[in-house]
């Protein structure tokens, strides 16, 4: 995101957009949070909730705090206004770690926003709105911002995408979660037009949402760890394009990749162009692959790429261009290769996960030790294990794994087997 420092507080915009409520068959322009009180709990602590009056005439929200990352996750203010901090009708809680927050340091603060009739507690269901976050960077040194939104029906980016977006769940009705991180690159001011660093999710039929707004660092600590917040609820007509990404995934098919992906609503989109990275940030163009503007259902589509010998880990991600000359991003995934291909499956239970994972390989050789290795979604190495000789099956701790899609990778010296799992 674009960040502004002001006294040392660093401003993560996001802007929920596009309100339309079944009782007033209109969209709302703008939802204003500028009265705000304690309605229960204490103020800061987890289960405080919070009522933002009138946020439209009809129109009350309550905020509640579900939980933190850690103790030192402080919430200095559940809204701060002002001139030069931020949008004075926005949503802005300042959240973070005071003082120093230390390098290589993850931290995140959990809400669930519910929408209810102005003076009560009766919720009122939105049929639809979207939610764009703004200015998703760094502080140009160690620092990253983040943000998790969950029940999302569909995810879009913007026209030149910085971003990387990972979809934390399967979907459904209910919609999945998808995770935004934003570049650790310092982007000056909060800017609306900086569509580069911007995402935009729907929702359908929501009552209430959850979300988690994060930070993390890497080598170096910070001074930034105390962060202002801004969620405007705002209608921001015509920035949204109208394809909605409905999965896209990469298959290891001997030393090939196997890509497929879904769209829905798909209107005036010219052609895909998929693009591939060897260390997922110089990315190059493979492929042009038509649109089939399926404006009715969904359109599906496959290509298989071949990989140099040398080889070993690709990312991917496909760009969408439309006929007015604007595109969009999808998610970048990767996948790891030199996998040799025999009869044999990798299963894992439960996928997702929380602390323990199990993995089984049937058709393994029972007579080798079996290492194990797990990579993030950046194909970092993040745990390393084993199993003795004739073990085909054993219980994997993942308890200190951050949140996110990671590849699990068992060798037995001859072959490899990996698969994809979520950590929860």
């Amino acid at each position: 995101m674009k960040t502004i420092r002001l006294n040392n507080v660093l401003f993560i915009s996001f802007l929920l957009f596009g309100v339309k409520f079944k009782a007033l068959c209109q969209l709302v322009p703008e939802m204003q949070f500028t009265t705000v009180s304690l309605e229960s709990g204490t103020a800061a602590q987890d289960g405080a909730i919070y009522r933002f009056s009138q946020v439209t005439p009809s129109l009350d929200a309550l905020l509640e705090i579900k939980g933190r990352s850690a103790a030192d996750v402080v919430l200095s203010s559940i809204d701060t206004s002002g001139p030069g901090m931020g949008y004075p009708k926005a949503f802005q809680p300042v959240i973070g770690i005071n003082g120093t927050a230390d390098a290589n340091r993850n931290w995140s603060m959990d809400f669930r926003m519910t929408f209810v009739k102005t003076g009560t507690n009766n919720k009122t269901k939105i049929t639809q709105f979207n939610a764009t976050g703004l200015d998703i960077d760094g502080d140009g040194s160690t620092l990253s911002e983040w943000a998790l939104m969950k029940g999302v029906q569909s995810i879009d980016s913007a026209i030149v995408n910085s971003l990387t977006f990972t979809k934390m769940s399967p979907g459904g009705g209910a919609g999945a979660d998808y995770l935004v991180e934003g570049i650790i690159a310092n982007s000056p001011g909060i800017d609306t037009t900086a569509k580069n660093v911007m995402a935009t999710y729907t929702y359908i039929n929501k009552d209430q949402i959850d979300f988690t707004i994060g930070a993390k660092t890497g080598a170096l600590s910070t001074g930034a760890g105390m962060r202002l917040n801004s969620i405007w609820f705002r209608d921001f007509l015509g920035i949204i394009l109208p394809l909605h990404w409905v999965s896209f995934d990469i298959t290891p098919q001997g030393h090939s990749a196997k890509l497929k992906w879904v769209t829905t609503q798909e209107q005036g989109v010219s052609y895909f162009e998929i693009e591939k990275s060897l260390d997922g940030k110089q990315f190059s163009p493979v492929i042009q692959v038509s649109a089939q503007n399926n404006k009715a259902g969904n359109g599906i589509y496959e290509f298989t790429d071949a990989l140099a010998d040398n080889d070993n880990k690709c990312y991917y991600r496909i760009r969408s261009v439309n006929d007015n000359g604007s595109s969009a991003y999808s998610t970048t995934q990767f996948v790891l290769f030199n996998t040799t291909a025999i009869n044999c499956q990798l299963n894992l239970y439960p996928n997702p996960a929380s602390d323990v994972i199990t993995a089984t390989v049937s058709g393994a050789a029972q007579d080798k030790e079996m290492s194990i290795e797990i990579y993030n979604y950046e194909s970092k190495l993040v745990k390393q294990d084993h199993w003795t000789a004739g073990q085909i099956t054993g219980k994997v701790n993942i308890g200190n794994l951050q949140r996110g899609i990671y590849i699990i990778v068992l060798t037995d010296h001859t072959h490899k087997y990996q698969q994809k799992f979520i950590k929860g």
